[in-house]
């Protein structure tokens, strides 16, 4: 695996905003964001009676270590106002290292690559879209194979931002122009990637 890889979650308050303010915030504390998926919405994985989430993954450059980029990740959920009150519980913004190049980490307070990568296509998903044929360092299998045999059949769908009038851009629904009519595509909308999963793992040791 070549690159650093975040994920992050949200299921409370505004999604979409709580994923922006993460990215500028990130910026602010020497992750520059390299790339970034599509956001996916997916049901709550391991608790089930709460809100839906919304996932992302981002590719990062940063010369942080891992031990620190860690304390960087869960000073913004604390600075974001994340409160952990139970483990799969929800959360307003969660945070985590899923690959640090490839490294293999194994401390008290940290695991990369992330131990849930295999078992969660909310994670899978969007890393397919990154680094769909990277390895993973462990399990030497690429994101494509450990999504094909994921044992996790939540569903995972393309979350696509409603405009002012309640349309949803790009999807098949269409965007609107500024009389609140449907402006006509001159492509056709990306298809989901199919079934997936849920939030965003813990940052291996905290929850």
């Amino acid at each position: 695996m070549q690159g650093i890889y975040l994920l992050l979650g949200t299921n409370l308050g505004n999604r979409e905003s709580n994923l922006a303010r993460a990215k500028s915030l990130a910026a602010k504390a020497n992750i520059e964001i390299l790339r970034e998926s599509a956001i996916y919405e997916t049901a709550a994985w391991g608790i089930e009676d709460q809100p839906g989430f919304l996932n992302q993954i981002v590719a990062v450059a940063t010369t942080l270590k891992p031990e620190l980029l860690l304390e960087k990740l869960l000073s913004i959920e604390q600075e974001m106002g994340r409160i952990r009150e139970r483990k799969w519980g929800q959360r307003l913004i969660d945070l985590d290292i899923l690959y640090y190049h490839n490294r293999v980490i194994e401390t008290k307070d940290l695991q990369v690559p992330h131990p849930g990568i295999p078992n969660r296509r909310f994670t899978l998903v969007p890393l397919v879209e990154l680094a769909a044929e990277e390895w993973h360092p462990v399990l030497q299998k690429s994101q494509s194979e450990l999504l094909e045999i994921c044992p996790d059949k939540l569903p995972v769908k393309r979350f696509y931002p409603k405009d002012c009038f309640g349309a949803t851009q790009n999807s098949p629904e269409g965007p609107r122009d500024s009389f609140g009519g449907f402006l006509p595509q001159r492509y056709p909308p990306k298809e989901s990637l199919g079934p997936s999963g849920r939030i965003g793992m813990g940052k291996t040791k905290h929850f």
